[in-house]
């Protein structure tokens, strides 16, 4: 099978007016997420991992979207996930996600 050489690539992408980082962005999100979403949360999610990604140089898009996975895990919802301000993001993304004592006692 015949890949595409990276030059290649990049003229298909700027040819069809296509980001790089909004295709890796996507890429992430459809390798990390591991629930279920709609094409239009999907759509939103990713706009989410853009602008936590736009504020750091430190974290790649595949931390971001799989701290995200992991608070769909944790009982957020996706929509209280976009509502999230970014730094309050990037804080998982960075520190984890705090575990409720509760929790760890019914373990």
């Amino acid at each position: 099978m015949y890949k595409k050489t990276y030059r290649e690539q990049l003229n298909v992408a700027k040819e069809n007016n296509l980001s790089v980082l909004d295709i890796s962005i996507g890429a992430a999100c459809d390798t990390m997420f591991d629930f279920h979403y709609t094409e239009e949360e999907f759509e939103h999610l990713c706009c989410v991992v853009s602008e936590v990604l736009l504020t750091t140089a430190y974290i790649s898009e595949y931390d971001i979207a799989g701290t995200i996975s992991e608070l769909v895990d944790y009982g957020y919802s996706i929509d209280e996930i976009c509502e999230l301000k970014t730094w309050e993001l990037l804080d998982y993304v960075v520190d984890g996600i705090p575990v409720c004592e509760d929790e760890i006692e019914g373990d």
